[in-house]
């Protein structure tokens, strides 16, 4: 049984990996139309729905969704507005960050917020796409997380 299980993760992982990195670069070409993507290709409110795991402790995680508002202000700042429900810790309505954003010329880029403490900086890559009406985003680190959040206008 915990072998299947290995496998089937193992696979799904492998699947997520390859769509998203097909994703990447659909998305990167269909928006560039001659043009080159910069932080002012992202400016105004998107709203965003998060989910997957997250770390809750030293050794611990928990499956997560969120749903909410960032505010970029086109020139690498945002400020998220959102409401969070885990299977650990307690529902937040409406919690509130501020982090940096950079977009290639290729339309990808990287964001960085600090979560309340004791947790570490979230950094993730996202793609943008339909002309800059959505956003896909994946965490990269740190490592316990597995999330993704679509933005759209």
């Amino acid at each position: 049984m915990r072998s299947t299980s290995t496998v089937l993760m193992v696979a799904v992982g492998s699947s997520l990996v390859a769509g998203v990195a097909s994703l990447r670069t659909a998305s990167a070409q269909e928006f560039m139309h001659g043009k080159a993507c910069s932080d002012a290709t992202l400016r105004g409110e998107y709203a965003v729905v998060v989910s997957g795991v997250r770390a809750v402790g030293p050794n611990a995680t928990e499956p997560f969704v969120a749903v909410g508002i960032r505010l970029f202000d086109g020139h690498g700042g945002f400020t998220d507005t959102a409401s969070f429900h885990g299977a650990v810790l307690p529902a937040i309505r409406g919690g509130h960050v501020d982090g940096t954003y950079h977009v290639n010329a290729d339309c990808t880029g990287t964001s960085n917020f600090q979560p309340p403490a004791p947790f570490p900086t979230i950094e993730s890559d996202f793609v943008i796409a339909d002309d800059g009406r959505a956003i896909d985003e994946i965490v990269m680190s740190p490592q316990p997380n597995v999330v993704t959040a679509a933005y759209r206008r």
